[in-house]
């Protein structure tokens, strides 16, 4: 291979995990706008309150149109760390033209070793 490509590579590599590194075990979802959106609710609440699942959820959206500040207000209540993808993606470039794509993202960019 030559030294372009390799260099390449290893910037690629560098790109692929947060800064922060990361660690421990965490949820990670996506969802944004109404239908969505109730559906991820309904999934912390059973997590929450029907399993006692204390393990720290992560909800990746795309910028804040998707979450109205009263779906915010529902999630922190549930101690859910809303993370907005669209910021995520300034500092970690991929090309994500669907939501769908976001789910493999998100799980590559969490904060969580294991997700």
């Amino acid at each position: 291979m030559s030294d372009d490509i390799l260099s390449e590579m290893r910037r690629r590599s560098e790109l692929a995990f947060p800064a922060n590194g990361m660690s421990g075990r965490g949820i990670v979802t996506c969802a944004g706008g109404t239908r969505l959106f109730t559906c991820a609710y309904v999934l912390i609440r059973i997590l929450r309150e029907t399993l006692d699942c204390d393990l720290p959820i992560q909800l990746w959206h795309f910028g804040g149109e998707e979450i109205s500040p009263v779906m915010r207000t529902l999630l922190l209540r549930h101690g859910v760390e809303l993370v907005d993808a669209a910021s995520v993606l300034e500092h970690f470039p991929a090309d994500i033209r669907d939501g769908w794509q976001l789910k493999a993202y998100a799980v590559a960019n969490s904060r969580f070793a294991e997700v």
